[in-house]
Order: C-alpha cells, then structure tokens, then sequence
C-alpha cells in the first residue's frame, strides 16, 4: 500500500491537491539520486529490505503524532529545520498510487519508521506529507495502526469514508490533518464499492497506514 492519491485528498477537501514537481536544481544539503536508481521509500514502509541499514534515530524515544506533527517534525516545516531534527534520513522518492516520484526522506523516532515527503528538492521545499505504518507511533489520543474501524469511530467520533485507488480511506472532522487507510473490509468485492452506507461502519477494516497530510 502506498499513499494516498491527491484525488483522494481533493475529494474530502482536506489535502492540497496542487504542489510542485522535483526541480532540476537541487538542495546542496541533500544528494538527490535519480528516481530510478535511488529507493522507493514507500515501500519501505510495509517491509524494510533486510540489506538496507535503518536510518539514524532523530530520537531515542518513540514520537507521538499531535495536530500536524510527528514528534518535531510537521507539515509544512522547511526543509532544513528537518535536517537539523534529523540530519542522517535515509534519502530516496515517494512514486505514490500515481507512480509519479517525489522526493523524500525515511527517518526513524526510537524503532519506528516514519516517511517524509517533500514539495520538491530545492532549500526552499517544505513538507507536505508523513505517514508511518508502525503500530508503535500514536495519536495523542490513542489511534494507531492495527485498531479496529469501531475503536478508531469511539475515539476520533463520525468518520468519514472514501475511497480511492481501490483503498478505503478514513477521516474526522476534529482531526483536519489526519489520514488514516484501512484494510478492506471483510465482505468487499470490487473496488467502487468499499464505502460503506452510514452510518454502517467498513466490516472488519482496522487501521493500515496513518498519515498526515495539509488541510484546506
């Protein structure tokens, strides 16, 4: 599973659809390998290559997701106040559910991964996108990965649910920047329709990926 496509986000009016492409100029900060010979960090998420070393911890202590934020680090946040919170990432491209690359960072809170990704790789760019899949990362007030859909409905309250790509989607209106993907409910056919009726909640689905993403 990957992140969620800018359609998606455009359709809950939460994410910003519209963000720049890699530049030709490039960060002196960070070496930007091409996209094909440089590593599909999204991947990495799911299943971590046994011969890729982890990179170095920003911190020891395992980070909370809050607001915008991933322990230091939050949308929009430059570029070099990443590095400075974490100055070692493991550096590659984000190619998404549109297999369109866009530059981004693996850096790790205590045993847990999270995926940064960028508006483009110049000084100036700004993050627009975090995601982890490690149950172990958590929202300030307790959603996390492996819960299920009716734990996630009691804490976060109404949620609402789409779907893109052939993947089920969550959101809350008291969470504007949370993103949370699901798996498919147990008694999904066809993609087109996974979106449950309300105020029937996705069967079986528990969380997936959670993410954080700019709101309108």
């Amino acid at each position: 599973m990957s992140r969620p496509t800018r359609r998606w986000l455009l359709l809950i009016a939460l994410g910003s659809g519209c963000h720049s492409r890699p530049p030709a100029s490039h960060s002196h900060a960070i070496l930007w390998a091409h996209p094909d010979s440089a590593p599909q960090l999204q991947s990495y998420l799911h299943a971590w290559p046994a011969q890729t070393p982890l990179p170095t911890q920003c911190r020891d202590s395992i980070a909370t997701i809050d607001g915008d934020s991933v322990g230091p680090l939050r949308i929009r946040q430059s570029l070099p106040s990443v590095l400075a919170q974490c100055p070692h990432p493991l550096v590659g491209w984000n190619w998404g559910d549109e297999g369109i690359p866009e530059p981004a960072f693996m850096v790790r809170f205590g045993t847990a991964v999270v995926l940064v990704t960028l508006t483009d790789t110049t000084d100036a760019a700004t993050v627009y996108y975090l995601a982890t899949t490690d149950p172990l990362i958590r929202t300030s007030d307790g959603v996390h990965v492996g819960m299920s859909v009716d734990s996630l409905n009691a804490r976060l309250g109404p949620l609402e649910f789409l779907e893109g790509e052939c993947g089920l989607y969550a959101a809350s209106k008291r969470r504007p920047h949370l993103g949370i993907q699901l798996t498919l409910p147990a008694d999904s056919v066809d993609c087109g329709s996974l979106v449950p009726k309300p105020p029937s909640l996705p069967r079986g689905s528990r969380v997936a990926t959670i993410f954080l993403h700019r709101a309108a």
